[in-house]
């Protein structure tokens, strides 16, 4: 199961990607003359990651003594870089992280950012609340997020999936064959969504990722024997993350230029590229992923519910007792 909504790179992007990996080759020092501790992190397009490039522009890494080198990735490309140790932390999904755990046990340790209403369930005529989806039809991407929104929304309101009829299409394709009326619903993500709901007045959002806290949302997931050794560049991770957030709540038109060119955001998207979307802070980070805290007693559960359901996982993803570790952050949130 793969992240599939990110935005494809421009040329340039990938050339400035190439050039930062370059850059960041051998010994490096900060400003001030001290050496740098490298960290290679994997990460591809998607834009909930942008804050670790405005970290980069704004020296909030250097600022933590880190050397950062970014290595976009495919997402074919995953598995094999955390088990070949060519990066020690990686950007990515909490679904796509259950699935892969047992083959790298790379640990979380941050939380980045989570859907709310970008990744969201439309009804059309005649669906006005997901209990109208039986009988009825919906399409979405059976292999991708949108599928973890279509389960838990079934498995919220007590529906058998066997009541409803699915297309399997991507999420451009759904949201199209809902405003050509084609189905009955549809799952989709942003801009898909907005765009659903512009041309056809009769579409709303009838469930969304924000109603179960976390279901679709990203985090940082660093090598345990990394994390061992240089327990200092992690938590200057995370403070620079921090740093990262407060100034893209501060600045969004120039975090949207950074993040944009970055990702190969063009120009004139830029301006709605976070809609639906909400960054965490250490703090909410700390919340969540304390022990009783919602990470472990809602959305765990729901998101590997919703995987089951749909195929993905065969049996529930037992997670080591250092699968999630807060331990950065705190240091971070007691300075």
């Amino acid at each position: 199961m793969s992240r599939t909504r990110s935005f494809a790179l421009t040329a340039t992007a990938v050339a400035g990607i190439v050039a930062l990996s370059a850059c960041s080759s051998g010994a490096a020092s900060s400003d001030s003359g001290e050496e740098l501790t490298p960290f290679t992190l994997g990460t591809n397009s998607w834009v909930g990651y942008g804050p670790w490039y405005i970290a980069q522009d704004q020296g909030y890494l250097e600022d933590e003594g880190i050397d950062l080198e970014i290595l976009n990735y495919d997402e074919s490309d995953y598995v094999a870089l955390a088990t070949t140790g060519q990066v020690d932390g990686i950007n990515h999904s909490i679904n796509d992280w259950l699935v892969n755990y047992d083959q790298h046990k790379f640990e979380m340790v941050l939380l980045e950012d989570v859907s709310l209403t970008a990744d969201a369930m439309i009804g059309g005529a005649g669906v006005d609340s997901v209990a109208d989806l039986v009988g009825k039809e919906i399409a979405f991407g059976e292999g991708g997020v949108s599928a973890l929104v279509y389960f838990d929304a079934l498995a919220k309101n007590g529906i058998d999936p066997d009541d409803v009829t699915t297309v399997n299409l991507e999420p451009a394709d759904a949201g199209n064959a809902l405003i050509a009326g084609q189905v009955d619903s549809a799952v989709t993500y942003e801009p898909y969504v907005t765009a659903a709901l512009t041309a056809n007045p009769d579409s709303k959002i009838i469930y969304s990722a924000g109603e179960t806290p976390g279901l679709i949302s990203d985090g940082l997931f660093v090598s345990p024997e990394y994390a061992a050794e240089n327990p200092e560049v992690v938590e200057g991770l995370a403070a620079a993350w921090e740093k990262a957030v407060a100034f893209l709540e501060e600045n969004p038109d120039e975090a949207q230029k950074i993040i944009g060119e970055a990702t190969g955001v063009p120009e004139d998207q830029r301006a709605t590229m976070f809609e639906g979307l909400d960054f965490y802070t250490l703090t909410d980070s700390a919340d969540m992923m304390a022990e009783g805290g919602m990470l472990g007693t809602d959305t765990l559960p729901s998101i590997q519910s919703a995987m089951l359901a749909a195929g993905i996982l065969e049996t529930e993803t037992e997670l080591g007792d250092d699968a999630v570790n807060t331990t950065f952050i705190t240091s971070v949130l007691d300075r």
